[in-house]
């Protein structure tokens, strides 16, 4: 079994920097945020709230553009010793900007805009599927970054598993160090009895990145975090495949949740 294709840089972000992110990000309402595996708060990067605050923040902007880039791209395909001619990075989700989060439109829409909101979706899918099928992409395969503000918590953890398929190039990016038990990232491999072993764990640091090639065998998980005196603050994401195409990939059958960035 070929191992897990990952890398670590350390201050990707400075310390100064990660910690302007943080304060910035606490103006947001947590009514906004989206509360996933055990106690993690999560906001996606197409939503009107973080790209709202990407908008007025030059610090966040300053992030965006960093990792919203080509140069992003061609950084994180060098240090997984893949060819980054096989990919063409587009805009779609991220650009495509909501009036509110989902789960406010429920509760604040008429009937009467809950169905153009409804229709409106159904159209952007219809021409995401258009748009960036193999037909109109035959050479390369048109890759978003998709990411989220993630704020774990006392509880949080998430169980051993492979990311889902559109995946390819997955990140996470911490913001500041935590003071708990648990709360790391563990790169694990299923044995012949498909138990997993922990083959490596690595810590949250402010400006740590992380970077790994979502393949079969990219097993990962975090433990419980417990005892803990403050969050975990960090970023999540991929360099997403919009026609479903992962070459890295032979076993498919995990669909990634489009739909947290419509």
């Amino acid at each position: 079994m070929n191992s897990i294709k990952y890398t670590i840089i350390d201050d990707f972000i400075s310390l100064d920097f990660a910690n302007k992110l943080i304060k910035e990000a606490n103006e947001i309402d947590q009514d906004s945020f989206v509360k996933i595996h055990g106690n993690r708060l999560f906001l996606s990067s197409s939503s009107q709230e973080l790209q709202n605050l990407i908008s007025n923040s030059q610090t966040w902007k300053q992030l965006f553009l960093k990792i919203n880039s080509q140069e992003f791209l061609n950084l994180c395909c060098l240090k997984l010793g893949i060819d980054n001619k096989n990919f063409k990075k587009v805009d779609f989700f991220n650009i495509n900007k909501q009036q509110s989060s989902g789960k406010k439109i429920i509760k604040e829409l008429s009937i009467k805009q809950i169905i153009k909101y409804l229709f409106t979706k159904f159209y952007k899918r219809l021409i995401k599927k258009i748009k960036f099928s193999k037909i109109f992409n035959l050479n390369k395969i048109p890759v978003e970054l998709l990411f989220d503000y993630s704020i774990a918590g006392e509880g949080y953890y998430n169980e051993v598993h492979r990311d889902s398929d559109s995946r390819i190039i997955v990140f996470l990016l911490y913001l500041n160090k935590i003071d708990s038990n648990g709360g790391s990232l563990n790169f694990c491999e299923k044995s012949q009895n498909h138990n997993f072993k922990n083959i490596n764990t690595i810590n949250p640091q402010p400006g740590r990145l992380v970077i790994f090639l979502n393949q079969d065998n990219s097993y990962h998980g975090v433990d419980v975090m417990k005892n803990t005196q403050n969050k975990r603050h960090f970023l999540y994401g991929a360099f997403t495949s919009l026609n479903h195409e992962n070459p890295y990939i032979k076993n498919k059958g995990i669909k990634t949740e489009f739909n947290l960035y419509e």
